[in-house]
């Protein structure tokens, strides 16, 4: 398993444009890494595949169990955790974002009181994420941006505290993004959001439509655009304002050169 884990690793870095800090060592290959912008953002892009603990519950929907509960169990490896932290805490940029593969906000399945998340994201990893975002805020990030893949469609979420509470503290803004050939509404992934959205409260979960989203952001607003659907999110000085996602109207196209 450790030469076929090698030899899958070289051939990964030999083929995609990585740094030479990513350079594989036999079957071991760092991948997360911190992209600084003076003092505008920093970007901390997260492995959460290569540490991990194996999912709870087979890996598929479940309510939170033991497993998923487990503070011995974690998504990144201690020592990415403790990396991740260690740079919040010295950090003092405008934004900190971090790149990651699995959606971090709760998605809850189940339309009735019941719970019902899937155990491979975040979700199956709680007291992982706790610690992570307990750990912001203790650092005093109060402004943390969550860029998310995988599920083959857009969102946005605040990711909070407690989810059975709506009162409690929005912690972090995630906007979920896909590629540019998912199916979006036409997909079966259209399910996904239907099911969140007869569940989670309407300021926690934005569906936008399929699209090739551009993210600009400085001193002021964040802007996360779609193309028929812009959505725009209104920040303070210290960084985003959570909870405030709205629809703008589409603006007029622009006339075509002959």
């Amino acid at each position: 398993m450790a030469g076929r884990r090698a030899a899958a690793f070289q051939a990964y870095y030999e083929n995609l444009p990585l740094r030479a800090s990513a350079l594989p060592d036999g079957p071991d290959m760092q991948l997360y890494r911190r992209l600084a912008y003076g003092d505008l953002l920093d970007i901390n892009v997260l492995d959460t595949r290569q540490y991990r603990d194996d999912q709870a519950a087979g890996g598929g929907l479940a309510a939170p169990n033991p497993g998923s509960l487990d503070p011995n169990r974690t998504m990144m490896g201690r020592e990415q955790e403790q990396w991740l932290l260690d740079n919040f805490e010295r950090s003092r940029v405008r934004w900190q974002v971090l790149a990651n593969q699995a959606p971090m906000a709760e998605t809850d399945m189940d339309d009735t009181e019941a719970v019902s998340v899937f155990m491979d994201p975040w979700d199956g990893y709680d007291a992982n994420r706790r610690r992570m975002l307990d750990g912001a805020r203790d650092r005093g990030v109060d402004n943390l941006v969550v860029l998310t893949g995988d599920r083959h469609r857009h969102h946005a979420s605040d990711i909070k505290a407690d989810y059975r509470d709506p009162a409690a503290p929005v912690l972090a803004s995630e906007f979920v993004c896909t590629s540019v050939t998912a199916e979006g509404k036409r997909s079966r992934h259209g399910l996904l959001l239907g099911a969140v959205g007869t569940r989670q409260p309407a300021h926690q979960v934005r569906q936008l439509p399929a699209g090739i989203p551009a993210v600009h952001g400085d001193r002021g607003p964040v802007e996360h655009r779609f193309p028929g659907a812009p959505v725009r999110r209104p920040a303070r000085r210290s960084g985003v304002h959570p909870g405030h996602v709205r629809r703008r109207e589409r603006p007029p196209r622009r006339p075509t050169r002959q």
